[in-house]
């Protein structure tokens, strides 16, 4: 029997392949393969790495480098979560299964 969030949940899981968001869902998925996506996620996780390295419980928390550390770790989480969610919703198959609640 199928209950009413599995249903909810069936229509929402395949919304991005489906229906008036296809062509997004189709070019998010060719930005997310391209081969540059995956160097500048690679630039990205490099230059985080070596703020991370910068950074130190030495560095005085008023001074303008731990303020612009903060701000640059911040980036660095939002576009981080944002490329997750993006491989995410483009490289897994969401309406896998689905037939199987049925």
């Amino acid at each position: 029997m199928i209950t009413r969030y599995q249903t909810l949940l069936s229509t929402s899981a395949c919304a991005a392949t489906s229906g008036p968001l296809g062509r997004a869902h189709a070019a998010l998925n060719r930005f997310i393969k391209h081969k540059a996506f995956d160097n500048f996620i690679i630039v990205l996780i490099l230059v985080s790495s070596m703020l991370l390295a910068i950074d130190s419980p030495k560095v005085d928390p008023d001074s303008m480098l731990k303020t612009v550390l903060d701000i640059l770790d911040l980036f660095f989480v939002i576009t981080f979560t944002i490329e997750v969610r993006g491989c995410r919703l483009t490289l897994s198959n969401q309406c896998e299964g689905l037939e199987r609640i049925a």
